[in-house]
């Protein structure tokens, strides 16, 4: 005769079958075949587990072929790898990814009976996708990098199919022949400086002298002047008028000066040609190779005319930013100049009238104000 133990009430609250039958008829009525699978079931909760900790993926992708086929053994199975299994396993891993090893591994008919767990084998799987991806590209990159990189420095990478053959300096030649005013004009408008020069018996430089207009004027009132200039137009334009021109860049002829050697720098319409930032450095070399008392002229478009800074000052493609005024005479001040004063120009260019002397006070005063103003500076 089979005994059977009293049923546990935790067992009989958890069926719906036994909440409405008698308990004692339940008895009668159950198989005892059922009685004693649902009595099995509710000591297993009482029992002590059997299951160990858990094994983090992580921790198996560590390593690499028979390491890490070992570690697989030993972590999961807790014993050491047979010869079969092993090299079963390290032919797999020869050709698949090391997650889907471990994969396999675990759904093993020895790993079910283990009962180990292996947790987080899906986001490690993403991790070791990505590392073994991107070393992989690295790697691939690091055979083509020389040859890229010599390939993006070629003049020619960079440039549109037909750009090499466009001639930039003639564009911007015929550009200031088409937009400066003619060359009589420019000249008139630049006597107004001429008082400022008088009794300078040393070599004044015209940075940027484009056209030649002013080196032309200087040369007729018996000045001793020569001019600064990069593009090969405006020097042959310079040549045949028989003006004293050397061919470089305005900052190279700077920084070649010596010190305290020049009269007299003037620049018309270059500083806006200038990177904001180099303006400062600009005209501190111009300071530093300019004798004591000597003269800086430094004429450039008017931001303070509506119709200049919102308009006609864009149309040349090499302007860069406009300088206003008080700036000009600020910066010219910060480099060291004892004297360093901005000036708008009366209607006819005839005289020079002091940026603090006039007031903008209506919408006419910025539309009247001369087109031009001029920073004048002098080297104690």
């Amino acid at each position: 005769m089979v005994l059977i133990p009293p049923i546990p009430r935790s067992l009989l609250r958890a069926s719906s079958f036994y909440s409405s039958t008698d308990s004692g008829l339940l008895q009668d009525r159950m198989k005892r075949e059922d009685i004693l699978l649902k009595i099995r079931q509710e000591a297993s909760r009482f029992e002590p587990s059997s299951h160990l900790a858990p094994v983090r993926a992580d921790d198996l992708l560590k390593y690499d072929d028979g390491e890490f086929i070992d570690i697989l053994y030993r972590r999961v199975l807790k014993r050491q790898p047979d010869p079969a299994g092993k090299a079963h396993y390290l032919d797999l891993v020869k050709r698949l990814p090391k997650p889907l090893i471990i994969y396999f591994f675990s759904r093993s008919e020895e790993a079910k009976q283990k009962e180990i767990e292996i947790v987080r084998l899906y986001s490690a799987s993403i991790r070791h996708y990505l590392k073994t991806t991107l070393a992989s590209v690295k790697g691939s990159f690091s055979v083509v990098k020389k040859p890229f990189f010599r390939v993006c420095t070629l003049p020619s990478f960079h440039k549109a199919p037909e750009e090499s053959k466009v001639d930039y300096p003639r564009f911007y030649h015929d550009f200031e022949e088409g937009f400066r005013g003619s060359e009589e004009e420019i000249e008139r408008s630049v006597r107004v400086y001429l008082p400022l020069l008088q009794g300078t018996n040393d070599l004044i430089i015209d940075l940027g002298s484009g056209r030649g207009e002013w080196l032309r004027l200087l040369k007729k009132e018996g000045f001793d002047a020569q001019g600064v200039e990069i593009n090969p137009y405006f020097l042959e334009e310079c040549k045949e008028q028989a003006l004293d021109v050397i061919k470089s860049d305005v900052f190279k002829f700077l920084k070649n000066a010596k010190s305290s050697s020049i009269g007299a720098i003037t620049a018309f319409h270059l500083i806006e040609h200038v990177d904001p930032k180099k303006r400062l450095p600009f005209l501190k070399e111009i300071y530093r190779v300019l004798k004591p008392g000597g003269v800086l002229i430094l004429e450039t478009p008017n931001p303070r005319n509506i119709l200049v800074s919102a308009g006609d000052f864009w149309r040349d493609p090499e302007h860069i930013a406009p300088v206003f005024p008080d700036t000009l005479s600020f910066m010219g001040k910060f480099v060291g100049f004892a004297e360093a004063t901005c000036y708008f120009f009366n209607g006819g260019r005839t005289a020079l009238i002091p940026c603090l002397d006039m007031k903008f006070e209506d919408l006419k005063d910025y539309v009247e104000i001369s087109r031009d103003c001029a920073l004048l500076a002098r080297k104690s």
